[in-house]
């Protein structure tokens, strides 16, 4: 028995060093092509959740118009999730919204206001509303002196995405998705 595992049986061999290459770059081709696959489905998946991230958003903003007369007042500059889109919102935290503006309609209209999946400088949810004394996106609200329509947008990261409005918010540039309400029109001046 001994002899058995002293000596290779004659006929049998292993597998040459170019076998193992090929099986190894053939399973690394594999893996790179499912973690591609996983990447695009990831961009997409947190697209799918800004689009439904905004409906919600419209619907609690409408809501509170409703209750109120009138949408979510302008919380100044700091009209974002992330807070990040002028120098004074810094004090509000990294993944908040910001009292007053649109931070009004969270708890009795929708429970908590969603951020963008991402939340950083480039992904964010932005809130830009037509408030009493302005003329900005077809409307005029200078008559009531309350906020009579708004632009809330997003930026999609899937460039194929057949819901992409690129200058949807001429405020914010960078946006390229965006639902508006009170009969504010889409890319017109900020």
């Amino acid at each position: 028995m001994s002899n058995f595992f002293m000596h290779k049986k004659r006929g049998t061999h292993g597998f040459t060093l170019i076998e193992l290459l090929v099986v190894i770059s053939i399973i690394s081709l594999l893996a790179s092509i499912v973690f591609a696959s996983l990447n695009s489905a990831r961009t997409k998946a947190r697209d799918v959740r800004r689009k439904a991230d905004l409906s919600q958003i419209v619907l609690a903003n409408e809501l509170y118009f409703d209750t109120n007369n009138q949408y979510a007042p302008d919380g100044g500059w700091c009209d974002s999730s992330k807070n990040i889109t002028a120098v004074n919102c810094s004090g509000f935290g990294s993944n908040v919204w910001p009292a007053g503006g649109l931070s009004s309609v969270e708890g009795m209209f929708i429970p908590n206001l969603p951020v963008d999946p991402l939340n950083n400088s480039d992904f964010y949810y932005y809130y830009e509303p037509v408030s009493g004394g302005q003329m900005q996106f077809g409307l005029d609200c200078r008559p009531n002196g309350t906020t009579c329509g708004y632009i809330i947008s997003a930026r999609l990261e899937n460039n194929s995405d057949q819901n992409m409005i690129s200058g949807c918010n001429n405020c914010v540039p960078d946006r390229n998705y965006c639902k508006a309400g009170g009969g504010a029109i889409m890319g017109t001046s900020c």
